[in-house]
């Protein structure tokens, strides 16, 4: 998952990629439930099992978005989200995306945190959260 202004901005290493043979592919993500759907049915037709997400927050207003997306294109049960939030870089508390996280049926933990304390970040520094599926019938 990343801004969709990002995507001129995406830097590969061909020669990595052929020597190992991977296919490497960016397509546009739009965000929410049936922007999720038309994106499985054009692009790939199966879930992930893990998806990974940095600096995604801009606006409070699309928390609920990017969870609908994340219920969508994540494998059930054993799909994990990781994201990195930057509270200096993100509008709003990691409350929020927390809160519409629970509530859309997953768990969270915060592995990485900027501080020697290891906590994770609330009012400022970079935390890395690792999302799971709490009830996969969801």
């Amino acid at each position: 998952l990343h801004d969709v202004d990002d995507v001129d901005d995406v830097d590969v290493d061909f020669e990595v990629n052929k020597s190992t043979n991977a296919i490497i592919a960016c397509h546009q993500l739009l965000w929410g439930r049936d922007d999720a759907l038309a994106f499985l049915d054009k692009q790939c037709c199966q879930t992930f099992d893990v998806l990974l997400g940095s600096d995604i927050i801009y606006a409070e207003c699309i928390i609920q978005s990017l969870w609908e997306t994340v219920q969508i294109l994540l494998t059930k049960p054993t799909g994990i989200f990781i994201m990195a939030f930057s509270s200096g870089r993100q509008v709003g508390p990691i409350d929020a995306v927390l809160d519409v996280a629970t509530q859309s049926g997953f768990t969270y933990t915060c592995v990485v945190a900027e501080d020697d304390s290891r906590k994770c970040a609330q009012d400022e520094g970079v935390s890395i959260y690792v999302f799971k599926w709490n009830d996969p019938s969801l």
